[in-house]
């Protein structure tokens, strides 16, 4: 069972009432992850069974690793270096381009999700991670907190 020793915590990323985002390397292979700690709430809990739920997709937020202690759930995830989209929007508008390969990746992930019977419920600009800081080449889905499991014939 993976821990925090496993991990050399850097910089904090977001910090919030109930949750914290280090960015930290794992010790085994020098891989730069995002930890994000959190009071193990439902809803945290529920994030974290809709992540390992699903199966992998390249615009979906991979989560590497997760793990319970006192006082905390911690989640270790795929660091994107980009992010948000909503404060990469703060600056001003997207070019058309990047703005359709954005919209193309969602639609892509969501699609995903959707096949798997898995509604995401909180579709925004801050939910969506940019791999890297050059720009939206590379999106990434988060926050699965909302997300909904719609059994087999059902519709929402």
């Amino acid at each position: 069972m993976a821990s925090m020793s496993d991990y050399h915590a850097g910089r904090s990323l977001h910090t919030s009432n109930r949750t914290e985002v280090l960015v930290a390397t794992r010790r085994s292979d020098g891989a730069v992850v995002a930890i994000k700690r959190t009071q193990p709430t439902q809803m945290a809990l529920h994030e974290m069974r809709m992540l390992r739920a699903l199966p992998p997709h390249p615009h979906l937020l991979h989560l590497h690793a997760a793990w319970r202690d006192e006082l905390h759930l911690h989640l270790a995830l795929e660091h994107c270096a980009g992010g948000s989209l909503a404060a990469a929007l703060t600056g001003g508008s997207m070019e058309l381009g990047a703005a359709l390969d954005a919209a193309a990746q969602l639609l892509a992930v969501l699609a995903h999700m959707h096949g798997a019977g898995v509604v995401h419920l909180a579709l925004c600009p801050r939910h969506v991670l940019l791999a890297s800081p050059l720009g939206t080449e590379d999106v990434r889905l988060s926050h699965l907190k909302s997300a909904i499991a719609v059994p087999a014939g059902r519709t929402v």
